[in-house]
């Protein structure tokens, strides 16, 4: 990535939820947890690192500095910001879920996603072989 000319890397780790970046691999049991991956990210490449992946407060902020991020990316936080334009009913079924009530999914978009562990991640994974392959099975292909 720095050798293609990249300003700054990602590095998410297996925590990440929504549209996850997983592309090098199927084996999501290769994957690396964020505060494991921005050091090795750091000790490898001279651009800035930006953590990303079940950040959540600023324990976990504090967490990516300390180990060398030069940036957080927050996803699911925001969701409860203003900003986001999601239904009231969405957001306070997030408000509303507790540990273990999430999983990742890849009925939705055919791809490792992580959602609301409501009745179709139950019924139809969440892990599926049926599903569709990215990005045939994206819901935005579908509208």
């Amino acid at each position: 990535m720095a050798a293609n000319g990249c300003d700054a890397i990602i590095a998410q780790g297996f925590e990440a939820g929504g549209r996850r970046g997983m592309f090098l691999t199927e084996n999501r049991g290769s994957q690396t947890g964020t505060l494991a991956l921005v050091p090795q990210s750091t000790d490898a490449v001279d651009l800035p690192i930006i953590a990303a992946g079940g950040i959540s407060d600023a324990r976990g902020i504090v967490a990516a500095f300390a180990l060398g991020a030069s940036a957080v990316q927050i996803g699911s936080a925001y969701l409860f910001t203003e900003e986001a334009t999601i239904s009231p009913l969405y957001r306070q079924a997030l408000a509303d879920a507790a540990n273990g009530e999430t999983a990742v999914c890849n009925v939705i978009s055919g791809r490792p996603t992580r959602v609301l562990a409501k009745r179709m991640a139950r019924e139809l994974g969440p892990i599926s072989q049926d599903a569709p392959l990215f990005p045939m099975g994206s819901l935005q292909q579908i509208h």
